[in-house]
């Protein structure tokens, strides 16, 4: 499909960005004391990353989830996040909440208004339930679906590189479920004085490839897939959510989340010119393999730099193989 067309406001250097936020010199862990962190979902793909970062740094954390983790220090509470009555007593005792616990994507045939419902459902709950209670901060996973160039029925990107002010259009349930908590994230941050973060990021990348997936990257210099290769590893995604509690700013702000680099050892202008003539360029000076989601916002606003970077997994991988076979 053709580039859409942007109405919303134009991409700005990250020198121009900074400026415009309330910039902190001091990294979230210098943030004293212990929090009461609850963790919804935190026994899920992402969700044990998240409660293993933050039992790590030194707080209390409660997972909510249907099944217990694989982390016996965090305490657990079987619960249906769909409830407003399991969901606010367990909050109760908490400073803040982290919010994973929704259908995380369309593959496994629930139908899409179950998808929608129960996303838009749980999101409310939790959030609600958080500013009724006056909790000192609020993370709410979203997506770079919101987009509308990742997952199912995406389209071509309006202009590059992605910031936080690229134009919404949710091209699926899942998508328009995250579009929908994150609207009512503002509207409770405005009317009721809520503290929330929304992280918008793309696939979480939880473990190392295998020999094969290594050769395929190695050897694949096709068309890029939905996305643009883009990724986050789930460690590096972990330390956002951290960094977001324990520093518990007022209002509501949105933060794209990426890895420095996407996963190809061919440069992404390469790739774009070659198999997606039809989207927009880069930036002139955009380096080879440098994610197209800007996260300048959050490295200026909450200390965060991402910090797991394929490029430099990969070359790693390829000396130490060098030197088993010399």
């Amino acid at each position: 499909m053709s580039p859409r067309a942007c109405h919303d406001e134009q991409y700005h250097p990250a020198h121009t960005l900074i400026s415009r936020f309330r910039f902190s010199r001091y990294p979230s862990t210098l943030m004293a004391g212990s929090l009461r962190i609850a963790v919804t979902g935190g026994s899920g793909r992402v969700g044990r990353f998240i409660v293993r970062e933050l039992l790590d740094r030194g707080h209390q954390v409660v997972n909510l989830d249907r099944r217990p983790g694989d982390d016996d220090r965090a305490r657990f509470v079987d619960c249906d996040i769909r409830l407003r009555e399991s969901v606010t007593p367990v909050l109760a005792t908490c400073d803040a909440v982290c919010h994973l616990a929704e259908i995380p994507n369309l593959e496994g045939g629930v139908p899409l208004d179950e998808v929608y419902w129960t996303n838009a459902r749980s999101g409310s709950v939790v959030l609600q339930a958080a500013a009724d209670l006056h909790l000192r901060h609020a993370v709410y996973a979203s997506s770079c679906q919101v987009y509308g160039c990742w997952g199912a029925g995406s389209v071509s990107p309006c202009r590059f590189p992605i910031d936080e002010t690229y134009p919404i259009q949710p091209m699926n349930a899942y998508a328009v479920s995250k579009v929908a908590n994150e609207t009512f994230a503002k509207y409770l941050c405005g009317h009721d004085g809520a503290s929330i973060s929304i992280f918008r990021f793309p696939w979480v990348m939880i473990q190392d490839f295998d020999n094969a997936q290594w050769r395929h990257f190695e050897q694949n210099d096709g068309p890029l897939h939905d996305g643009f290769n883009t990724f986050i590893h789930a460690t590096d995604l972990a330390r956002a959510f951290a960094a977001a509690v324990e520093f518990g700013r007022s209002g509501c702000e949105i933060y794209n989340l990426s890895a420095p680099d996407i996963l190809s050892v061919f440069p992404l202008r390469q790739r774009l010119e070659k198999h997606h003539p039809d989207f927009p360029p880069l930036p002139p000076d955009w380096p080879e393999f440098k994610s197209p989601v800007v996260t300048e916002k959050a490295q200026a606003m909450l200390g965060w730099k991402p910090q797991w970077s394929f490029l430099e997994h990969f070359h790693a991988i390829r000396i130490r193989q060098m030197r088993q076979l010399g």
